[in-house]
C-alpha cells in the first residue's frame, strides 16, 4: 500500500511461505517486474546485521530486477548501511516506514482512498 500510494509503481505482496525471499514484488507501468522487497520483523531496538542484504542481493540478481528494498521495523547497523551502499539496495527502517505510513495516510485522506 505504501509503494502504491507514494510512488508511481505498483506494488503486489506476494510474501508467504515459499515466496523465495520476495514479499513484494513493484512494476512499472508497462507492468514489468523492476524491483523487489524484502520485509523484516523485528524489535524497534534491535540492529539488522548485513547478512539480510547479501541473501536480499542474490535474490535481486535472481529476478533480474533493477531494484531492491529491505524493510524492517527495526533498525540497520551501520555495516548494513555501508553494505546497502555497495550492492545498491534501499533501505527502509522502521522510523522511514513510519514516516512513509503518515505521509500515505495523509495522501490517501486527501484523495478519498483507504489504506489497505
Amino acid at each position: 500500500w505504501l509503494f502504491n500510494t507514494l510512488t508511481r509503481y505498483k506494488a503486489i505482496v506476494s510474501g508467504g511461505a515459499g515466496d523465495g525471499g520476495v514479499d513484494v514484488k513493484i512494476f512499472n507501468r508497462d507492468e514489468q517486474l523492476i524491483g523487489i522487497v524484502q520485509c523484516k520483523r523485528y524489535q524497534p531496538d534491535r540492529a539488522l546485521p548485513p547478512a539480510h542484504l547479501r541473501e536480499l542481493n542474490t535474490v535481486k540478481q535472481q529476478h533480474q530486477v533493477q531494484y531492491a528494498w529491505l524493510a524492517t521495523t527495526a533498525r540497520f547497523s551501520e555495516d548494513t548501511r555501508r553494505e546497502a551502499r555497495r550492492l545498491n539496495i534501499h533501505l527502509l527502517d522502521g522510523a522511514r516506514l513510519h514516516r512513509m505510513q503518515k505521509e500515505a495516510r495523509a495522501r490517501a485522506r486527501t484523495h478519498g482512498t483507504r489504506p489497505a
